[in-house]
């Protein structure tokens, strides 16, 4: 079997409920531009594969991933690789730093 890793990750609850002024999860203007970067990626890759219109297969490789799966594995590879990046990880994970700068600073 794989092996399954596995994170405790707390969640501030007054970011979830906008409490205080604690607005953690709110990303550019309401957008995740990562998510959505992810998502472009992934929606290119499955018109190079197929034309849903014509229903016409262009690749071979939609034989093998189907252009769902295909979709899926562009998606998440590109939202992980882009994650690498220190200030992109930044951007995503707002409410770990923002918790770590309060605890520095009491």
């Amino acid at each position: 079997m794989w092996p399954l890793n596995l994170r405790i990750v707390s969640v501030p609850l007054r970011a979830l409920y906008k409490v205080e002024d604690a607005n953690y999860y709110n990303y550019s203007k309401g957008f995740n531009i990562i998510a959505w970067i992810s998502f472009a990626a992934g929606l290119t890759s499955y018109l190079l594969v197929y034309n849903p219109i014509t229903d016409e297969i262009k690749s071979d490789l939609f034989l093998f991933t189907t252009a769902t799966g295909l979709t899926m594995i562009v998606s998440s590879i590109v939202y992980i690789v882009l994650n690498l990046f220190k200030t992109i990880n930044k951007y995503i994970r707002q409410d770990f730093y923002k918790e770590k700068k309060k605890e520095n600073i009491s």
